[in-house]
Protein backbone atom coordinates (compact mmCIF):
# COMPACT_ATOMS: atom_id res chain seq x y z
CA UNK A 1 0.00 0.00 0.00
CA UNK A 2 1.69 3.31 -1.16
CA UNK A 3 0.59 6.19 1.88
CA UNK A 4 -0.73 9.35 0.82
CA UNK A 5 1.88 11.10 3.15
CA UNK A 6 5.76 9.87 2.66
CA UNK A 7 8.16 10.60 4.96
CA UNK A 8 10.25 13.41 4.01
CA UNK A 9 13.54 14.74 5.57
CA UNK A 10 13.98 18.01 7.43
CA UNK A 11 17.27 20.03 7.13
CA UNK A 12 19.90 19.80 9.56
CA UNK A 13 20.07 23.43 10.34
CA UNK A 14 17.11 23.73 11.55
CA UNK A 15 16.94 20.55 13.92
CA UNK A 16 20.42 21.57 15.62
CA UNK A 17 19.01 25.31 16.04
CA UNK A 18 15.82 23.87 17.95
CA UNK A 19 17.46 21.27 20.10
CA UNK A 20 20.01 24.36 20.72
CA UNK A 21 17.36 26.85 21.42
CA UNK A 22 15.37 23.88 23.84
CA UNK A 23 18.81 23.49 25.72
CA UNK A 24 19.88 26.86 26.36
CA UNK A 25 16.35 27.47 27.87
CA UNK A 26 16.79 24.49 30.09
CA UNK A 27 19.88 25.53 31.41
CA UNK A 28 18.76 29.05 31.78
CA UNK A 29 15.35 27.74 33.40
CA UNK A 30 16.04 24.93 35.88
CA UNK A 31 20.34 24.25 35.62
CA UNK A 32 21.66 23.40 39.04
CA UNK A 33 17.87 21.67 40.33
CA UNK A 34 17.06 18.04 41.00
CA UNK A 35 14.81 18.10 37.83
CA UNK A 36 17.58 19.29 35.84
CA UNK A 37 18.88 15.96 34.59
CA UNK A 38 15.24 14.34 33.76
CA UNK A 39 13.92 17.52 32.23
CA UNK A 40 16.84 18.12 29.85
CA UNK A 41 16.38 14.15 28.89
CA UNK A 42 12.41 14.81 28.25
CA UNK A 43 13.11 17.71 26.47
CA UNK A 44 15.37 15.99 23.64
CA UNK A 45 12.58 12.98 22.97
CA UNK A 46 9.75 16.17 22.55
CA UNK A 47 11.99 17.50 20.11
CA UNK A 48 11.92 14.15 19.00
CA UNK A 49 8.49 13.53 18.61
CA UNK A 50 8.36 17.17 16.50
CA UNK A 51 11.24 16.05 14.53
CA UNK A 52 9.49 12.92 13.73
CA UNK A 53 5.95 14.66 12.80
CA UNK A 54 7.80 17.02 10.34
CA UNK A 55 9.06 14.13 8.60
CA UNK A 56 6.48 12.11 9.21
CA UNK A 57 7.77 9.56 10.21
CA UNK A 58 5.05 8.00 12.92
CA UNK A 59 6.11 4.89 14.53
CA UNK A 60 9.19 7.03 15.62
CA UNK A 61 7.16 9.86 16.81
CA UNK A 62 4.79 7.90 18.57
CA UNK A 63 8.14 5.81 20.57
CA UNK A 64 9.29 9.59 21.32
CA UNK A 65 6.01 10.17 22.62
CA UNK A 66 6.12 7.13 24.95
CA UNK A 67 9.74 7.91 25.99
CA UNK A 68 8.87 11.82 27.08
CA UNK A 69 5.66 10.29 28.96
CA UNK A 70 8.06 8.32 30.70
CA UNK A 71 10.72 10.94 32.00
CA UNK A 72 8.86 13.71 32.95
CA UNK A 73 5.04 14.00 33.82
CA UNK A 74 4.88 16.79 31.08
CA UNK A 75 6.56 14.41 28.61
CA UNK A 76 2.88 14.36 27.30
CA UNK A 77 2.58 17.92 26.21
CA UNK A 78 3.12 16.82 22.45
CA UNK A 79 1.42 13.33 23.42
CA UNK A 80 -2.22 14.88 21.58
CA UNK A 81 0.03 15.85 18.45
CA UNK A 82 1.34 12.53 18.09
CA UNK A 83 -1.69 10.31 18.48
CA UNK A 84 -3.73 12.77 16.36
CA UNK A 85 -1.41 12.53 13.59
CA UNK A 86 -1.48 9.08 14.03
CA UNK A 87 -4.89 8.30 14.07
CA UNK A 88 -5.91 11.12 11.45
CA UNK A 89 -2.97 10.04 9.05
CA UNK A 90 -3.86 6.39 9.00
CA UNK A 91 -1.04 5.39 10.74
CA UNK A 92 -0.94 1.49 11.64
CA UNK A 93 -2.60 0.78 14.96
CA UNK A 94 -0.33 -1.23 16.94
CA UNK A 95 1.86 1.62 16.28
CA UNK A 96 -0.26 3.25 19.19
CA UNK A 97 1.45 0.24 21.63
CA UNK A 98 4.57 1.55 21.13
CA UNK A 99 3.56 4.69 23.70
CA UNK A 100 2.61 2.78 27.17
CA UNK A 101 5.55 0.49 26.79
CA UNK A 102 8.07 2.85 26.13
CA UNK A 103 6.60 5.02 28.83
CA UNK A 104 6.63 2.21 31.25
CA UNK A 105 10.14 1.04 29.94
CA UNK A 106 11.70 4.87 30.84
CA UNK A 107 9.94 4.57 34.43
CA UNK A 108 10.97 0.84 34.90
CA UNK A 109 14.50 1.73 34.18
CA UNK A 110 15.17 5.35 35.38
CA UNK A 111 12.48 5.07 38.30
CA UNK A 112 9.54 7.49 39.25
CA UNK A 113 9.79 11.13 37.42
CA UNK A 114 10.20 13.31 39.95
CA UNK A 115 7.46 16.17 40.07
CA UNK A 116 8.85 19.51 40.96
CA UNK A 117 6.51 22.64 42.35
CA UNK A 118 4.41 24.50 39.96
CA UNK A 119 5.54 27.72 38.53
CA UNK A 120 3.35 28.19 35.86
CA UNK A 121 -0.13 27.10 35.18
CA UNK A 122 -3.29 26.17 36.94
CA UNK A 123 -1.84 24.24 39.34
CA UNK A 124 0.38 27.05 40.30
CA UNK A 125 -2.98 29.15 41.21
CA UNK A 126 -5.00 27.05 42.85
CA UNK A 127 -2.92 25.35 45.37
CA UNK A 128 -5.37 23.99 47.49
CA UNK A 129 -5.48 20.22 48.48
CA UNK A 130 -9.15 20.14 47.54
CA UNK A 131 -8.81 21.13 44.67
CA UNK A 132 -6.38 18.50 43.26
CA UNK A 133 -9.03 16.04 42.18
CA UNK A 134 -10.45 18.73 39.87
CA UNK A 135 -7.40 20.11 38.39
CA UNK A 136 -6.01 16.39 37.95
CA UNK A 137 -9.21 15.73 35.81
CA UNK A 138 -9.36 19.05 34.33
CA UNK A 139 -5.76 17.84 32.84
CA UNK A 140 -6.81 14.48 31.47
CA UNK A 141 -10.02 16.03 29.87
CA UNK A 142 -7.73 18.55 27.95
CA UNK A 143 -5.57 16.23 26.77
CA UNK A 144 -7.90 13.75 26.00
CA UNK A 145 -9.95 16.99 23.50
CA UNK A 146 -6.73 17.83 22.17
CA UNK A 147 -6.13 14.43 20.71
CA UNK A 148 -9.77 13.99 19.99
CA UNK A 149 -9.67 17.36 18.10
CA UNK A 150 -6.48 16.64 15.98
CA UNK A 151 -7.70 13.60 15.25
CA UNK A 152 -10.78 14.73 13.83
CA UNK A 153 -9.50 17.34 11.83
CA UNK A 154 -6.62 16.26 9.45
CA UNK A 155 -3.57 19.00 9.32
CA UNK A 156 -2.28 20.04 6.09
CA UNK A 157 1.54 19.83 6.77
CA UNK A 158 2.72 23.57 7.25
CA UNK A 159 0.27 23.58 10.12
CA UNK A 160 2.00 20.90 12.10
CA UNK A 161 4.35 23.42 14.08
CA UNK A 162 1.35 25.10 15.27
CA UNK A 163 -0.47 22.37 16.36
CA UNK A 164 2.63 21.65 18.08
CA UNK A 165 3.31 24.61 19.78
CA UNK A 166 -0.67 25.21 20.24
CA UNK A 167 0.06 21.34 22.48
CA UNK A 168 2.66 22.51 24.20
CA UNK A 169 1.34 25.67 25.65
CA UNK A 170 -1.74 24.34 26.49
CA UNK A 171 -0.14 21.26 28.29
CA UNK A 172 2.14 23.45 30.26
CA UNK A 173 -0.86 25.59 30.97
CA UNK A 174 -2.90 22.48 33.04
CA UNK A 175 -0.02 19.89 33.47
CA UNK A 176 1.92 20.20 37.00
CA UNK A 177 5.40 21.27 36.96
CA UNK A 178 5.52 21.58 33.23
CA UNK A 179 9.27 23.09 32.07
CA UNK A 180 8.72 25.72 29.87
CA UNK A 181 11.90 25.29 27.45
CA UNK A 182 10.10 22.98 24.80
CA UNK A 183 7.28 25.53 24.23
CA UNK A 184 9.85 28.69 24.36
CA UNK A 185 11.84 27.06 21.80
CA UNK A 186 8.80 26.20 19.28
CA UNK A 187 7.37 29.94 19.88
CA UNK A 188 11.01 31.19 19.16
CA UNK A 189 10.70 30.10 15.57
CA UNK A 190 7.31 31.40 15.19
CA UNK A 191 6.88 34.75 12.97
CA UNK A 192 4.04 36.07 15.40
CA UNK A 193 6.62 37.98 17.85
CA UNK A 194 3.72 38.43 20.13
CA UNK A 195 3.71 34.90 20.78
CA UNK A 196 7.49 34.28 21.03
CA UNK A 197 7.45 37.80 23.57
CA UNK A 198 4.45 36.45 26.09
CA UNK A 199 5.75 33.16 26.18
CA UNK A 200 9.45 34.28 27.23
CA UNK A 201 7.48 36.82 29.30
CA UNK A 202 6.13 33.86 30.88
CA UNK A 203 8.75 31.77 31.41
CA UNK A 204 11.07 34.53 32.76
CA UNK A 205 7.75 35.28 35.15
CA UNK A 206 8.07 31.63 36.35
CA UNK A 207 11.58 31.70 36.77
CA UNK A 208 11.17 34.31 39.37
CA UNK A 209 8.31 32.31 41.06
CA UNK A 210 5.70 34.72 39.98
CA UNK A 211 2.85 32.14 39.21
CA UNK A 212 0.02 34.22 38.59
CA UNK A 213 1.20 36.80 36.19
CA UNK A 214 2.89 34.13 34.32
CA UNK A 215 -0.02 32.39 34.03
CA UNK A 216 -2.06 34.81 32.27
CA UNK A 217 1.16 35.89 29.74
CA UNK A 218 0.77 31.99 29.16
CA UNK A 219 -2.66 31.72 28.39
CA UNK A 220 -2.60 35.02 26.02
CA UNK A 221 0.00 33.27 23.81
CA UNK A 222 -2.12 30.29 23.58
CA UNK A 223 -4.98 32.14 22.39
CA UNK A 224 -2.45 33.48 20.07
CA UNK A 225 -1.24 30.49 19.37
CA UNK A 226 -4.26 28.87 18.84
CA UNK A 227 -6.33 31.34 16.57
CA UNK A 228 -5.17 29.86 13.19
CA UNK A 229 -6.28 26.52 14.00
CA UNK A 230 -9.67 27.52 13.90
CA UNK A 231 -12.40 26.69 10.45
CA UNK A 232 -9.86 28.12 7.88
CA UNK A 233 -11.52 30.78 5.91
CA UNK A 234 -11.81 31.06 1.80
CA UNK A 235 -8.46 30.85 0.60
CA UNK A 236 -9.92 34.36 -1.30
CA UNK A 237 -10.34 35.96 2.03
CA UNK A 238 -7.20 37.75 2.99
CA UNK A 239 -9.57 39.70 6.18
CA UNK A 240 -10.14 36.30 8.12
CA UNK A 241 -7.61 33.80 6.23
CA UNK A 242 -4.86 34.32 9.23
CA UNK A 243 -2.25 31.37 9.85
CA UNK A 244 0.31 31.48 12.40
CA UNK A 245 3.54 31.00 10.01
CA UNK A 246 6.98 29.48 11.42
CA UNK A 247 10.35 30.45 10.56
CA UNK A 248 11.79 27.43 9.23
CA UNK A 249 10.45 25.57 5.74
CA UNK A 250 8.14 22.35 6.49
Amino acid sequence: MISVHPARRWPVAPIVSLLGSTVAAELALTYGTESFPSNLLCDLALIAVFVAAIERRYKAMLAAAGLACGLALYGAMLLPLAIGLASSRRAARRALLLVPLLACFAIIALGRPWLPSSLIGMWSVARQPDLTGLMAAFALGSLAWLTATLSARPLMHDMVPTAALSCALGCALVLPGASMAVPLALACRCKDRRVSLLTALAALLAAFAVPIPATLALTVALTLAARSLRTPAANDNRVFARKLRFVTLV
